[in-house]
């Protein structure tokens, strides 16, 4: 059943994060400002949630139970060494 995942916090007291499978010597790359794509994700889901709350047939769980916030992904992310990498813009 797709998105059946959706409705785990339902069933379990807690559910894990990526985090909680990370080894300890992880390292982190990101490619260019993932703030930027965090705020539009956050952004998005709140919108879907907006509109899908009131199906009552359908019940849908606030973003904040299904979803690291997004100061949670950064101090989760900020666990461990860190490194932005930034395309060049060249023309050509």
């Amino acid at each position: 059943m797709a998105g059946i995942e959706y409705y785990l916090p339902l069933f379990f007291d807690e559910v894990s994060t990526l985090f909680d499978y990370l080894p300890a010597d992880t390292r982190i790359f990101s490619v260019g400002e993932i703030e930027d794509a965090a705020d539009l994700f956050w952004h998005d889901v709140k919108l879907r949630y907006e509109d899908r709350k009131v199906d009552l047939e359908h019940p849908i769980l606030a973003p904040e139970k299904l979803f690291l916030k997004i100061d949670e992904l950064f101090n989760g992310l900020g666990q461990f060494p860190w490194a932005t990498l930034h395309p060049s813009h060249t023309n050509g």
